[in-house]
């Protein structure tokens, strides 16, 4: 048996819901780096773990900030110099960015 939003998410991708549960993935790291989903907010992000990423009316996420800084949708292990950060894209589906490993250059 298949539903609307089965076959709607086959022909358009995956749509979230209510029902869907987001699990967003923050996870310092032995080095001083840390392993986020690039849905995280910049200003939790900031308020949670002291990082200063700067804050922009362009952007509210930390894939947002990335894209900004670029000017593009960057490829799974790119390896960016973002202001203060060394950011390395772990992750990326169709025009998503999903998963960032980030270093504050001041704690390498």
């Amino acid at each position: 048996m298949f539903t609307t939003e089965d076959i709607m998410e086959e022909i358009f991708g995956e749509i979230e819901d209510e029902h869907d549960i987001e699990e967003l993935i923050e996870e310092p790291q032995k080095d001083g780096s840390y392993i986020f989903s690039a849905r995280m907010e910049i200003d939790y992000l900031n308020e949670k773990y002291k990082l200063k990423i700067p804050e922009s009316e362009e952007y509210e996420t930390l894939a947002g900030y990335i894209i900004n800084a670029v000017e593009d949708i960057p490829k799974a292990q790119d390896l960016l110099d973002i202001d203060e950060f060394d950011v390395c894209i772990l992750e990326v589906s169709e025009h998503r960015i999903n998963l960032v490993k980030v270093l504050p250059k001041n704690k390498n």
